[in-house]
């Protein structure tokens, strides 16, 4: 048995194991993504929701994240997963052999939130860590003498 994670008819299983820390470490992540007090109330409904998941969970992005300010705050948040789990923030560090798959599964879902969002708002993009630091970075190319 495994869990899924869908929205519309795109879906991605994964392992319950898997389910269960990507979980454990969205609540590890996004009270660092917050921004707001109205976020910070999305992380505690979230947290009171997690306690309804079980193994093989079907997680359906529709039913869980209903609004499109959720879907936008909890889109960031899975992004900022991905790079966290790159970054060795969250997780087992003794070994390695999960991470490549659970930045997978955070990054499809993240595609999956930000899909959702731009049925509504053509154009939208999430503001990410890797985003922000992008954008440091090309700032700091801009700012070349020649």
């Amino acid at each position: 048995m495994a869990s899924s994670i869908s929205y519309k008819d795109q879906f991605i299983w994964m392992a319950n194991r898997n389910f269960s820390g990507m979980v454990d470490f969205l609540l590890v992540i996004a009270p660092e993504t917050a921004t707001t007090p109205e976020e910070r109330i999305l992380i505690e409904r979230f947290r009171e929701a997690t306690k309804a998941f079980f193994p093989g969970y079907s997680f359906k992005i529709e039913r869980e994240f209903s609004s499109l300010e959720e879907r936008k705050f909890w889109c960031r948040c899975f992004y900022n997963l991905a790079r966290a789990i790159f970054l060795r923030k969250v997780g087992n560090q003794e070994n390695d052999f999960w991470q490549s798959i659970a930045i997978g599964e955070a990054f499809v879902v993240a595609r999956f939130l930000t899909e959702s969002v731009r049925e509504m708002e053509r154009n939208w993009s999430p503001t990410t860590d890797d985003s922000l630091r992008a954008e440091e970075f090309y700032g700091k190319l801009s700012n070349i003498k020649i």
